[in-house]
């Protein structure tokens, strides 16, 4: 499982994988389907492009 913290948000999206999301969510009595993947990956994708790339705020 990829690190997380405290409040168990990832900690490096890096080593997170589909395996990792479907377990987290079977632990919390949630079966995950293709469609609930599809968005997440979509967000986590998202996510991951917006970290690396920030808008610039226009003063």
């Amino acid at each position: 499982m990829a690190p997380c913290d405290a409040e168990s948000y990832l900690q490096d999206l890096d080593t997170w994988d589909e395996n990792q999301a479907r377990e987290m969510a079977r632990r919390e009595g949630i079966e995950l389907s293709e469609a609930h993947m599809d968005v997440i990956c979509q967000l986590r994708d998202q996510y991951d492009n917006a970290a690396r790339h920030p808008t610039r705020e226009a003063c």
